[in-house]
């Protein structure tokens, strides 16, 4: 399982994702839909560690991603 817990990002001052928690489980298939700037990209690149979050964690299987 993958999860987002209590997670929030921000560029600058604006905020793009305030405190979402979402989990993936494994084998299922999850779309992320929405309009342009509203964070999905910003949430794959959370969950994927990519970029640092403000707040938050991102977990693999119950351990941080680093």
């Amino acid at each position: 399982m993958i999860e987002l817990r209590n997670v929030t990002k921000k560029y600058g001052k604006k905020v793009i994702l305030d405190d979402i928690s979402l989990s993936f489980e494994k084998g299922k298939i999850t779309c992320l839909l929405g309009l342009n700037g509203v964070g999905k990209s910003t949430t794959m690149k959370s969950i994927k560690a990519l970029i640092s979050i403000r707040k938050g964690v991102s977990l693999l299987e119950g351990m941080p991603l680093l």
